[in-house]
């Protein structure tokens, strides 16, 4: 038995056992007078992809970077006597790869796709501004609601994404998580804020990923980079104050290694960065810092404990296990919500709740638990949340549970809904199975208040791929109690976007690339030229 999954960027391929003749043998490839065998081909492919990642040797990429800065700033000096005024040398321009102009989609004919899209950010003073992070092709810019795109992440030495975060009070500062938060991601190389993100010339400031010096289990010395060897799935930024930032960190995949059989190499796989070593491997979890607008040699994080699960790596405890979510009460910022992705036979994963996030040392207790899914070892969760006036807030949350539905049941993905700021759970609401059996990778969640709570709310609702029980992407108009199914999308959603200024627009990320709905998200068209 054998599973195969194209996701936009990468391909996982596991088998027991596969005898075939090298004539026969897929993973081999012919030129006039020369036959490469499977083995030999897989070990090429993945050292040139690698090598494109910049990677295993990082420093050559960096160095690559600076040239380019460089030369785009070098000054070209004409002979003498000439009329002409110095000039600086031609722009680099990219030459590919680029958008698939008849892919697959959902509901819709074939229509133009990309590669993944995993975090997404839309200014809130303008609907037609908005910023996209992609599982290996960096971070776009778009001034007119995605008609065209611009590259504005590519001289920073990471093409991995795993979330965007816009400022509340200041737009035009957006902070960047490298390294895939979503299950199979690369690992990144630590958070970056552009500065002047809106404007003509924005300002890199990073890597950020200050050293942690600590004692570890047993007694002894240890420091490592606070990000190092993971990936960021979550950047929470302070709603008044642009220099608080929450991240919440995952594991990541650095290099790829070969898969070997009984007859050979078979596939390809991933090795955790560093060996999975911790140190020089940062622990997961959750981090803060009060200056994160300072230069990016100076900006500091401070590790925060959620829960001491996962194992104790440093004294005293700080636990090591990944955030799939972070949120603010929408009224008090010093409430803090994390989803903790927890071993489901633990019990430790769910909703975690600090109100006093803002103090020196917070703390947590667990207010929700997610129950037992045989399929899902560490169960993802993701939040929307909203407040109307001084009421608590609204919060509703989906889980890689079992769905309710007892005929969609090992699929994985449930929604529920806190109508008190996270202290109490409803029971399962509908969308049940929506993400299948890989909630892990594929989950998104967000909400347009009604006039009142609940039940009027619009909650959307990304997953897997539509069948049976699962759904690309969903949309309910009763507060989560029944969906209808959105047309016109890819498969395995992993952002969902509403404008703040314009509820009528809505953008989706998926394993395709990103979409957008002008009417409410009933329907969506393809952006991704």
């Amino acid at each position: 038995m054998f599973s195969l999954r194209l996701c936009g960027q990468f391909l996982l391929f596991f088998a027991p056992a596969i005898v075939a003749t090298a004539a026969q043998d897929p993973d081999g490839v012919s030129t006039p007078g020369e036959r490469i065998e499977g083995g030999d081909f897989l070990q090429l492919r993945n050292a040139y992809v690698n090598l494109r990642r910049g990677l295993p040797n990082p420093v050559a990429r960096e160095a690559a970077i600076r040239l380019m800065k460089q030369q785009a700033r070098k000054v070209v000096v004409r002979s003498p006597g000439s009329s002409l005024f110095p000039s600086v040398q031609p722009p680099w321009v990219p030459i590919g790869p680029a958008p698939i102009p008849s892919g697959q989609s959902i509901g819709m004919g074939p229509g133009p796709l990309s590669g993944r899209v995993t975090a997404i950010e839309v200014d809130p003073r303008d609907a037609a501004v908005l910023y996209a992070g992609t599982a290996g092709g960096s971070v776009y810019r778009s001034f007119d609601g995605g008609t065209s795109w611009s590259g504005i992440f590519d001289a920073a030495g990471a093409s991995s994404i795993g979330a965007l975060a816009l400022a509340p009070s200041d737009p035009n500062i957006l902070y960047v998580g490298t390294g895939e938060g979503d299950s199979g991601g690369f690992a990144g190389i630590g958070l970056f804020r552009i500065d002047g993100v809106a404007s003509a010339d924005p300002a890199i400031a990073g890597p950020i990923n200050p050293i942690r010096d600590y004692t570890d289990q047993n007694g002894n010395a240890q420091r490592s980079g606070v990000f190092s060897g993971r990936s960021i799935s979550r950047i929470l930024v302070h709603p008044s104050d642009p220099a608080i930032v929450y991240v919440g960190t995952a594991g990541g995949f650095e290099v790829e290694r070969i898969l070997e059989g009984p007859t050979g190499n078979i596939g390809i796989d991933y090795e955790q960065a560093f060996g999975g070593s911790i140190p020089p491997l940062a622990p997961i979890g959750l981090w803060r810092s009060r200056n994160a607008t300072a230069g990016a040699d100076s900006v500091t994080l401070s590790r925060i404990k959620v829960t001491g699960a996962g194992g104790c790596f440093d004294t005293p405890c700080t636990g090591n296990r990944s955030i799939g979510d972070l949120a603010f009460d929408p009224g008090n910022p010093n409430t803090l919500l994390a989803w903790v992705n927890g071993l489901q036979t633990l019990g430790d994963g769910g909703v975690w709740l600090s109100r006093n996030a803002l103090d020196a040392t917070p703390a947590f207790n667990q207010t929700f638990a997610t129950t037992a899914n045989s399929l899902i070892v560490h169960v993802r969760g993701a939040f929307a949340a909203y407040r109307h006036g001084s009421d608590p807030a609204v919060v509703y949350a989906a889980t890689g549970e079992d769905p309710p539905n007892a005929g969609c049941r090992g699929n994985g993905g449930a929604l529920r809904v806190s109508m008190d700021g996270g202290a109490t759970w409803s029971a399962k609401l509908g969308g049940g199975g929506f993400c299948g059996g890989q909630c892990g990778f594929d989950m998104a969640v967000a909400v347009l208040p009604g006039d009142t709570k609940s039940p009027n709310d619009v909650v959307f609702l990304g997953g897997s791929v539509d069948s049976t029980c699962s759904a690309a992407s969903q949309k309910s108009n009763d507060g989560g109690a029944t969906f209808t199914r959105s047309g016109g999308l890819h498969a395995d959603t992993h952002a969902i976007r509403i404008a703040p200024s314009n509820p009528r627009i809505v953008y989706e990320g998926n394993d395709g690339g990103i979409f957008k709905s002008i009417d409410g998200g009933s329907t969506f068209t393809s952006l991704n030229n």
